[in-house]
């Protein structure tokens, strides 16, 4: 049995209040925090990452920015010895639909999911059946409480995990 996060990291790993206050500061692109709450969940469930952000469009691009925004990711990720283990298939910006492939392709039966999304739905993963996975974050919001991944998630992936008596 594998625990998997699937990855989102724009509106999981920041937010737009703290964007700007990132910006006012000169702070990174990605929160601290968030990412201390994912190494939480990461280490208490022995979780492999899956990244499904766009940002896995970056990881082998030539261009100066690109290479500076991973290398980010991956050093912050570090840190808290967040390691990602693989990438989902690009198909069309549908994410959920790029998770389920992922899931029929490379899940054991008994493996367990979180997914950590901004972008899309509950709707939209209901499609899928994945709705119940998810834990949505959100980029665009008004406070810096109210955006990213933040303390109160780390009990609804308890609650997430402890449900899954048995996956895909």
């Amino acid at each position: 049995m594998r625990n998997i996060i699937f990855l989102d990291v724009d509106g999981v790993l920041n937010s737009l209040p703290y964007s700007k206050m990132a910006e006012e500061n000169n702070l990174p692109e990605l929160d601290e925090n968030s990412i201390k709450i994912l190494g939480y969940i990461v280490k208490k469930y022995d979780a492999l990452i899956v990244l499904s952000s766009t940002w896995r469009d970056i990881k082998d691009d030539e261009n100066e920015d690109c290479k500076k925004m991973w290398n980010l990711l991956t050093s912050m990720l570090e840190v808290e010895k967040i390691y990602i283990s693989d990438v989902t298939e690009k198909m069309g910006n549908n994410r959920p639909l790029e998770i389920y492939t992922w899931i029929r392709k490379n899940a054991n039966k008994d493996d367990k999911f979180l997914i950590l999304d901004d972008d899309f739905s509950i709707e939209d993963y209901k499609k899928y059946n994945l709705d119940v996975y998810l834990i949505k974050t959100y980029f665009f919001c008004n406070k810096y409480d109210e955006g990213g991944l933040q303390q109160k998630h780390k009990k609804v992936a308890d609650e997430i995990f402890h449900k899954q008596k048995k996956s895909y």
